[in-house]
């Protein structure tokens, strides 16, 4: 008998051992693929109808929709601006000066008030404010055209450049009415009516400055150097476009150049009549409001000070009108020289009155007219006056000659016998 190696036997064992334990285990649990949880069902809502449309407003609601006016109401508002627009109008000359361009302006309102009748609001609307504008640029155009003609000579001999490019913003506003474009020609008859207005006061300004430029530049050079700096940049703002900024400008300077005149004006008839005036209250009261005329020119308040030297301008020559009226009744001008006192003393009434009202421009006028005439009638019953004087003088001195040459005679008569 073959004999078996024992490391083949313990191999076998071992193999046989395993199986055998193999064959123990029982196989691993099939795990069931797991599933995704489904979302839930969607619930459906059924479609619901869209409301239904709203019923078309009609004209009455549409046009107080967009305005917040009814009808009524923006035509009872539109009827007032247009017939005080037309009225306005009328009264700057239209019917006399440019009656075609009324009849334009009155041919939109007709048109405006047909559209109305028809409701058609919203196109009444529009042609209402045609009108509107047709008649305002009618207003200001023919206002324009009235201050052109008053300084076209001046304007255009001093200053032609600037007459003309005003010119030109008068003719443009023209194209654009006879273009039917009312609105533009509304804004260009505005402005340039703004450009005659500046150039008007410009060549007022201009005027009185060189009235008293001379005295000025001798007796208060830095109220004129501020004076001419408003009015260079018055002159920059035209020359930049600035219409508006210029007339203001100027407009500033006239009353700057007419408060130097009336505080010029109002120092000389101080100066002639201070001795003269003695302790007269009036005249101490224009040195007060003289010396405020003053002060309100160093605070810039400009207005203020040609309001004040008026004033004092005024008093100073109430003062200087009422002592020569005096005066010419001393020498009994109302008798010498009737005629010329009563002319002048006619005036002097005028001046008190316009004083008392407290328009003291008005009353420095004709006080300072006055005053010349009482001067001229005064001095006339002066030459009246001694010239009689000196008639009575030569009467009695031939009167004394004539008594000499008497008892001359009856000396020689009475001798001779």
């Amino acid at each position: 008998m073959k004999k078996t190696h024992p490391i083949l036997i313990l191999l076998s064992l071992m193999a046989i051992a395993l199986a055998i334990s193999c064959a123990a285990t029982p196989p691993p649990a099939s795990v069931a693929p797991t599933e995704e949880a489904s979302p839930p069902p969607a619930t459906t809502t059924p479609p619901v109808a869209p409301p239904p449309a709203p019923p078309p407003l009609s004209p009455e609601d549409a046009f107080k929709a967009q305005t917040g006016m009814t009808p009524a109401e923006y035509y009872a508002q539109k009827e007032k601006e247009l017939n005080a627009a037309r009225d306005a109008a009328i009264n700057a000359g239209a019917e006399q000066l440019a009656p075609e361009y009324l009849l334009d302006a009155d041919g939109v309102g007709l048109d405006a008030l047909a559209k109305w009748e028809a409701k058609d609001y919203f196109a009444a609307k529009d042609a209402a404010e045609d009108a509107l504008a047709a008649y305002v640029a009618l207003k200001d155009g023919l206002e324009a055209y009235e201050l052109r003609e008053e300084i076209a000579a001046d304007a255009g001999r001093l200053f032609p450049e600037y007459l003309s490019v005003a010119d030109n913003v008068g003719l443009d506003a023209l194209e654009k009415w006879d273009a039917k474009d009312y609105s533009g020609a509304k804004d260009g008859a505005a402005e340039a009516l703004v450009m005659y207005t500046a150039l008007k006061d410009g060549l007022a300004a201009y005027m009185i400055r060189e009235e008293i430029a001379a005295k000025a530049e001798r007796l208060v050079p830095e109220y004129l150097f501020e004076a001419d700096s408003v009015g260079l940049d018055a002159l920059d703002k035209w020359d930049a476009g600035d219409y508006t900024g210029a007339k203001d400008a100027v407009a500033d300077a006239l009353v700057m150049y007419s408060a130097l005149k009336a505080g010029i004006r109002a120092y000389e008839v101080r100066e002639e009549i201070a001795g003269s005036a003695g302790t007269s209250a009036l005249f101490s009261q224009a040195d007060s409001i003289s010396l405020d005329a003053l002060d309100k020119w160093d605070s810039k308040d400009y207005s203020g000070a040609k309001a004040a030297a008026e004033t004092a301008l005024a008093m100073y020559l109430n003062v200087a009108a009422s002592g020569e009226r005096q005066k010419a009744l001393d020498y009994r001008a109302d008798v010498a020289v009737r005629q010329g006192f009563s002319s002048a003393d006619a005036i002097y009434s005028r001046a008190i009155a316009e004083y008392r009202g407290q328009r003291y421009g008005e009353a420095a006028i004709l006080f300072d007219e006055s005053w010349a005439m009482f001067k001229v009638t005064a001095q006339e019953a002066l030459e009246k006056r001694q010239a009689a004087e000196e008639a009575l003088r030569r009467s009695d001195q031939r009167l004394t000659e004539s008594d000499e040459t008497a008892r001359q005679a009856e000396l020689i008569l009475e001798g001779g016998r």
